[in-house]
């Protein structure tokens, strides 16, 4: 009986595990890599590891890597995102049994590199990832081969162009682009809308720590990794720059209300996309006051809308049924396209607004208002 390749590597794998030392009960991948390694490898295509083709075999595989960054739930692991062959696939080493003792600065200064790395493939290395498909470990510096070392200058990228006529999910691999324009609104420290010169509005992700953080009316330039949820165009894990002015040109803002921004004439559910990034003003009162950076939710009808209003300090202090008028930059918050369904949901809707003025009081409470505290709301 003739075995299938993939059953003869596992074999092989797992009788070179039981010989080595052990961590924790478990082989330590960087001995099973190193026994296993030899003059001629075998190469693996992108599209057959993501498919479970190459489960449990060892390979190399090529790649671009487009970001680097220690995984927030196992600190001792460190990840790479990848592209390669048009897919995104990522690569993850264990810095606790690592012997370079500086690989985490090391993987850092190869984002933007064109690597080949030698390593194991594994659909179950993490079980607190359970659907996250097939990943590929490797384990040490010795691994990685650089074919085309990184730009010394990260703003050393291709601009992002105009890409509405890809497929959603080729987008994240494209790897990073870079783009310039002005910024339109700012909130949470690290989140920004930005308008460029070619007129398209993209939300950016910022890379903290931000000191100092980017203003409203600011030129900027940036770098980072382009998804979509195929409504606007985002870049993640964004690092910026100051760039020459391009102008400034004030839109006004829309008067609507919150029927006319959330749905149909008939009263259903429907959000108004095309509004994303432009300013709108509508009145309604104060509901609550989170206490999150100055959000405050504002309430017309039965609707609701949250409001980012940190860049208008006296909205703090509003009373609920305040009545309002709020002038913000509309936005929309969804899942990206490639990391979500083949149509991403819009999770939630807000404004933003962008300075003191923002913020209209129209009339307070009387006396008599029923108020109810609420129980997150400090006295």
């Amino acid at each position: 009986m003739a075995f299938p390749i993939q059953m003869k590597t596992a074999l092989a794998v797992l009788t070179l595990a039981a010989a080595l030392p052990t961590a924790g009960g478990k082989a330590v991948v960087v001995d099973v890599l190193n026994a296993a390694r030899g003059p001629s490898l075998r190469h693996g295509r992108v599209a057959d590891m993501l498919n479970g083709k190459l489960d449990f075999a060892l390979f190399e595989i090529d790649g671009t890597i487009s970001d680097a960054f220690r995984d927030e739930t196992d600190p001792a692991f460190f990840w790479l995102v990848l592209t390669g062959e048009g897919e995104t696939f990522y690569a993850t080493v264990n810095l606790a049994q690592c012997p370079d003792r500086d690989a985490e600065s090391r993987l850092k200064a190869l984002v933007g590199a064109e690597v080949t790395i030698f390593g194991l493939c594994d659909a179950n290395a993490d079980n607190k990832r359970p659907y996250k498909g097939y990943t590929f470990q490797f384990g040490s510096m010795a691994d990685i081969r650089v074919r085309t070392p990184a730009p010394s200058d990260p703003f050393d990228v291709p601009e992002t162009g105009d890409l509405s006529h890809l497929r959603p999910q080729s987008i994240p691999a494209l790897g990073r682009r870079r783009m310039t324009g002005r910024v339109l609104a700012a909130w949470d420290g690290d989140n920004l809308l930005m308008r460029t010169p070619s007129n398209h509005i993209v939300r950016v992700e910022l890379v903290p720590p931000l000191d100092p953080s980017p203003r409203v009316g600011d030129w900027i330039s940036v770098t980072g990794l382009p998804e979509t949820d195929l409504h606007r165009l985002c870049l993640k894990c964004v690092i910026w720059k100051p760039a020459p002015s391009g102008g400034s040109c004030a839109e006004p803002a829309v008067d609507t209300d919150l029927p006319r921004l959330l749905t149909n004439d008939r009263g259903e559910t429907q959000i108004d996309t095309t509004l994303f990034g432009h300013p709108v003003r509508i009145s309604g009162r104060v509901a609550a006051r989170t206490g999150h950076k100055g959000r405050m939710i504002i309430r017309d009808k039965a609707l609701t809308i949250a409001v980012e209003a940190a860049s208008c300090p006296s909205a703090a202090a509003l009373e609920e049924e305040t009545l309002v008028e709020v002038t913000g930059l509309f936005v929309f918050d969804s899942s990206t396209g490639y990391r979500s369904a083949l149509f991403p949901r819009i999770k939630s809707v807000f404004l933003v607004t962008r300075g003191p003025d923002d913020v209209r009081v129209l009339a307070t409470p009387s006396w008599w208002t029923n108020r109810v505290r609420n129980p997150r709301q400090s006295p």
